[in-house]
């Protein structure tokens, strides 16, 4: 039996051809295990990327409301003390409203308020009361500190719970 021509002159390529399909046909499953390997990567990677820049976003909302909060302090915000031991600081409460001690009336709106913790709010009129809006909050203990040194009468006490 003779081979056609072409057969006969190419013969190791055309080996080399049968056994790179066989080898393809034999790891075919690999390749696909591979390819959902990847998959998953670039999904993991995604959703990373996805976490980085949340927190990335996180970040400069916090460093906004510190100079915010920063700028209250400085500025000589109403520090708010404990209705029955004007000599302990409290923190702030967003909508909760903040009296006056010997009126027991809520601040003016638009007064500036802030608390031992770093946190600062505006008193705003909400639909149904006076409370306070708009906190801001500072990690900055210096600048707490130096606004609540200023303020007479007043200790500070860890929160507890």
């Amino acid at each position: 039996m003779k081979l056609p021509r072409f057969v006969r002159r190419n013969q190791g390529s055309i080996a080399f051809g049968i056994m790179t399909i066989g080898s393809i046909a034999i790891s075919y499953p690999n390749i696909q295990a591979q390819q959902k390997n990847m998959d998953l990567l670039k999904n993991q990677i995604a959703s990373n990327n996805q976490q980085a820049e949340l927190l990335n976003q996180s970040r400069e909302f916090e460093q906004q409301q510190a100079k915010i909060a920063e700028s209250r302090y400085q500025k000589g915000c109403i520090p708010v003390v404990a209705k029955n031991n004007p000599r302990k600081y409290v923190g702030l409460v967003e909508r909760r409203p903040v009296l006056d001690q010997v009126s027991e009336q809520p601040l003016s709106v638009g007064s500036i308020v802030c608390d031992a913790h770093g946190n600062t709010g505006v008193v705003l009129r909400f639909s149904d009361k006076v409370g306070v809006g708009n906190m801001a909050f500072t990690g900055n203990r210096k600048i707490v500190m130096f606004r609540l040194k200023n303020y007479k009468g007043s200790s500070y006490s860890q929160p507890v719970n």
